[in-house]
C-alpha cells in the first residue's frame, strides 16, 4: 500500500509492509511501515532528522545513482545468504550437540548422569557438613539414627570399608531417648499414616493412630455416606485405580500425573474402604440411591386400603424394614434413629481414644497420670455421657406398650439428671431406682474433676519434695548445714514453688480443655448423623425430581433417557465428588480433634534416612 504526501519543499512517501519485521533493539516481530522523504535544503534536512530521532525511526542513506543502488541491493543479498547458510550450519550444530547430550552413544544420557552425579555428591556433602572433626585429626565422628532392624547392615558396611586398606569406620551404639519416629509403611498404610502426620507426627515410642485410622477412617466415613449404590461407585473406582496400578506408577515417575489425579491414586486403597464401609452402612440403613430393597421380605403388611401397617411380630433380619420409607414419619424415624447412632459412635470412639492414653502411661512409666488423668477422665465421660449411651440401648429393648406410662425423653432424662439429681418422677422412669444410680454417677463425675485438677500437681510436688528431703539428709548426715547450705535450700523451695505453680496452670488447662470438650467433642459426632441425612435427602430429591415427577410420569421415552442423564450427572457432580469430598474432610476433623486429642502429643519428628533415592521415589 502506498501513500504520497507532498507539502511545501518536501515531498513524502510511506509504504506499510504486510509482514510484520524483527525489531533490531527488542527482537520481538512488529509491524513496520518504510517511509521516503525527498526534500531540499539544508534546514529542511536538520528538521527531518530530529523529527526521525525523536520518533525512533530508522535512518539510512540512498545511493545517488542507480548503478551505486544496484551494487548496494546486491551486497545486501549476499549477506543474507550467507547468514541464512550459518543459521542453518549453527542450527544443525546444536541439534547435534543436544542429540549426543540427551542420548549418547549408548542411548544413555550424559545429561542425566552428570545430573545424578551432582545429585549424589550434594548429598555427600550435606552429610559431611553434619560431622565433626577436631583441629589437627584425620577422625571423622558422626551421629546419627539408624533403625533397629538396620544395624546389622551398618555393622557389615563399615566392616567393607574397612578391608580398603588403613581407612577404618567404628561403629558405638548410644542409647538415647527422644529421637525421630520412624514406621516401616506399606502402599496400604502410608495412605493412613500420612493422613496422621498431616496434623502431627507421633513421638517416639508412643501410640501410633494411624494403626487405628486404617478401619476408623473409613467406617465413619461410611456412617456418613451411606448408600450402596454411590458406595459401591467409589469402591470400583478404587479397584481400577490398583487394576491400573503399573501404568500409573510408570506416569508417576515421568511426572506425568496431574496434582489432582495424583492424590487420588495416593489414596486407591482409602477409596477402596471408603467405598466399602458406605456400602455396608447402605445395608443397614437399607438405601440404594434412595430406593429401599426389600431383601428379606417385610415384616409390615397392609390390610386393603389401610395407611398404617400391621406388624407381624418378627424382626426384619438386616438393616432397617424397608416399610419405613415413604411414610409419613419416615423422616422422623431416620432423623431419631441416626442421632442416636452418631452418638453412641461417637462415644465409643471417644472412650477408645481416652483407653489407648493408658498404654502410653504405661510404656513412659507415669503412675500419675494413670491414677489422676486415665481414670478420673473415663470415670468422668462413662458417668456421663456413657451412662447416655445405656439409656439409649435400654429404651431400644424395651416394649413401650407393655408399660402404664409413655417412653420418657432422653434429652429431658439427662438434663433433670444433673439439675435434680437421686430424683426420678414415676412416669419418666426407665427402670426401679433409677434415680439412686444417677445420683451416684452425678457424684463420681463431679468428684473426678477436682481430681484432675489436683491431683497431678500436688503428688508431683509431694514427691519433688521427698526427693529433696532425702538429698538434704545425705548433705547433712554428719556435719551439719552452714549458712550458703541453707541459702541454696531456700532457692530450692523457692524452685519447687515456681514448678508447682506452672504444672498447676498446665494441669488447669487441660482439665478444662476436656470437660468442656467431652460436651463439645460428643455434639461434634452428630455429624454423622447430619451428613448421612443430607446424602440421604439429596439421593431422594434426585430421585423424586428427575426420575419419577419429570421421566417416568412425563410418558415420553425421551424425556426418560434425558432426565435419566440429567439424574445421573447430578447424582454423580453432587453425591459422589462433592459429597464424598465433605465426609471425607468431616472424618478428617472426628479424628483430629475428637479422637487423637484424648492421648495423641503429636509432637514428634519424622525419621529421615539417608538415600541416594530421588525424594519421589524413596
Amino acid at each position: 500500500m502506498l501513500f504520497r504526501i507532498s507539502r511545501g519543499n518536501a515531498v513524502v512517501r510511506f509504504i506499510a509492509e504486510d509482514e510484520e519485521i524483527a525489531d533490531p533493539e527488542s527482537r520481538q516481530k512488529i509491524q513496520k511501515v518504510v517511509f521516503h522523504i525527498m526534500y531540499l535544503g539544508v534546514q529542511q534536512q536538520r528538521r527531518i532528522e530530529k523529527m526521525c530521532d525523536q520518533f525512533k525511526a530508522a535512518r539510512y542513506e540512498i545511493p545517488e545513482s542507480d548503478a551505486q543502488f544496484d551494487r548496494e541491493i546486491s551486497r545486501l543479498e549476499r549477506q543474507i545468504i550467507e547468514k541464512e547458510e550459518v543459521l542453518k550450519q549453527t542450527t544443525r550444530q546444536v541439534k547435534e550437540s543436544l542429540n549426543r547430550v540427551a542420548l549418547g552413544p549408548n542411548g544413555h544420557s550424559p545429561l542425566r548422569t552428570w545430573q545424578e552425579s551432582l545429585r549424589v555428591e550434594k548429598l555427600v556433602c550435606d552429610a559431611l557438613k553434619m560431622c565433626s572433626m577436631p583441629n589437627g585429626s584425620s577422625v571423622v565422628t558422626c551421629e546419627g539414627w539408624i533403625p533397629t532392624e538396620h544395624i546389622t547392615d551398618l555393622y557389615r558396611t563399615c566392616e567393607h570399608v574397612g578391608n580398603g586398606g588403613d581407612q577404618r569406620a567404628v561403629v558405638q551404639l548410644l542409647p538415647k531417648e527422644g529421637g525421630p519416629t520412624y514406621f516401616k509403611l506399606n502402599k496400604f498404610t502410608s495412605t493412613f499414616q500420612g493422613i496422621v502426620n498431616t496434623y502431627g507426627v507421633p513421638r517416639y515410642q508412643e501410640v501410633n493412630p494411624g494403626l487405628f485410622t486404617c478401619v476408623t477412617f473409613p467406617f465413619l466415613f461410611g456412617v456418613m455416606y451411606g448408600d450402596m449404590g454411590h458406595a459401591f461407585g467409589l469402591f470400583c473406582f478404587g479397584l481400577w485405580l490398583c487394576y491400573k496400578e503399573e501404568e500409573f506408577e510408570k506416569l508417576k515417575k515421568r511426572r506425568q500425573l496431574s496434582e489432582i489425579f495424583g492424590m487420588l491414586y495416593g489414596g486407591r486403597y482409602l477409596l477402596i474402604l471408603m467405598g466399602f464401609f458406605g456400602f455396608y452402612a447402605g445395608l443397614i440403613y437399607n438405601d440404594l440411591v434412595s430406593v429401599p430393597l426389600d431383601l428379606f421380605g417385610s415384616k409390615y403388611h397392609y390390610v386393603g386400603n389401610a395407611t398404617n401397617a400391621t406388624w407381624t411380630g418378627e424382626v426384619y433380619s438386616f438393616g432397617i424394614d424397608p416399610a419405613w420409607y415413604n411414610t409419613k414419619n419416615e423422616l422422623l424415624f431416620f432423623n431419631s434413629l441416626k442421632m442416636k447412632l452418631a452418638v453412641t459412635l461417637g462415644v465409643i470412639h471417644m472412650c477408645f481414644g481416652i483407653t489407648l492414653g493408658v498404654f502410653n502411661h504405661l510404656h513412659f512409666k507415669k503412675p500419675l497420670s494413670i491414677y489422676f488423668e486415665f481414670i478420673p477422665q473415663l470415670t468422668f465421660m462413662l458417668c456421663t455421657f456413657g451412662y447416655m449411651i445405656f439409656l439409649i440401648i435400654y429404651k431400644m429393648c424395651v416394649d413401650w406398650t407393655m408399660v402404664d406410662h409413655p417412653a420418657p425423653n432422653l434429652i429431658q432424662t439427662m438434663i433433670e439428671m444433673f439439675l435434680s439429681p437421686g430424683s426420678v418422677a414415676k412416669d419418666k422412669q426407665l427402670y426401679d431406682g433409677q434415680g439412686g444410680v444417677q445420683a451416684i454417677l452425678v457424684l463420681a463425675a463431679v468428684v473426678s474433676i477436682p481430681v484432675m485438677l489436683f491431683g497431678k500437681p500436688c503428688m508431683e510436688r509431694r514427691q519433688a519434695r521427698q526427693r529433696h528431703a532425702a538429698k538434704h539428709v545425705q548433705h547433712h548426715s554428719d556435719d551439719g548445714a552452714d549458712g550458703a547450705e541453707i541459702e541454696a535450700d531456700g532457692e530450692d523451695a523457692h524452685d519447687h514453688e515456681s514448678e508447682f505453680s506452672e504444672h498447676m496452670i498446665h494441669q488447669s488447662i487441660h482439665t478444662i480443655e476436656f470437660v468442656l470438650g467431652a460436651v463439645s467433642n460428643t455434639a461434634s459426632y452428630l455429624r454423622l448423623w447430619a451428613l448421612s441425612l443430607a446424602h440421604a435427602e439429596l439421593a431422594n430429591v434426585f430421585w423424586d425430581k428427575l426420575i419419577r415427577q419429570y421421566g417416568l410420569e412425563n410418558g415420553s421415552p425421551l424425556f426418560v433417557f434425558i432426565m435419566f442423564g440429567a439424574w445421573a450427572g447430578a447424582s454423580f457432580a453432587v453425591l459422589m465428588c462433592m459429597d464424598s469430598l465433605e465426609c471425607f474432610l468431616h472424618a478428617l476433623r472426628l479424628h483430629w480433634v475428637e479422637f487423637q486429642n484424648k492421648f495423641y502429643n503429636a509432637d514428634g519428628y519424622q525419621f529421615m534416612p539417608f538415600t541416594y533415592e530421588p525424594a519421589e521415589e524413596a
